[in-house]
């Protein structure tokens, strides 16, 4: 069945668990395929998408370790230089290609 699945299906359903962020002006804020997701929204959001979608597709997620990927440094409001990352960027894609696996596939 998760097969079948169109990866619009599964980024539809990614992006539905995901609150709504919006910039300064409230606008919405679109994140693409390959952009970090923890450049936008928290571990605990991540976290909960994670669990809603891991079961509603069954995909086993016995590898997916959110600390692997928290805490994200990111770029302070008046710093200039990008901060040294030693953490993964974790991505819709990586979701969408383990939920069609059945199981997570990064580590």
């Amino acid at each position: 069945m998760v097969n079948t699945l169109s990866n619009k299906d599964i980024v539809d359903v990614l992006l539905n668990e995901l609150p709504l962020v919006t910039n300064i002006t409230f606008r919405k804020i679109e994140v693409n395929l390959l952009e970090p997701l923890q450049d936008t929204y928290e571990a605990d959001d991540i976290k909960q998408m994670a669990e809603v979608v891991f079961g509603k597709y069954g995909t086993d997620d016995s590898n997916f370790n959110l600390h692997r990927y928290f805490p994200w440094e990111t770029k302070g409001f008046f710093s200039r230089k990008a901060p040294v990352q030693d953490k993964k960027a974790l991505t819709i894609s990586m979701f969408v290609e383990s939920v069609k696996a059945g199981k997570w596939l990064y580590d």
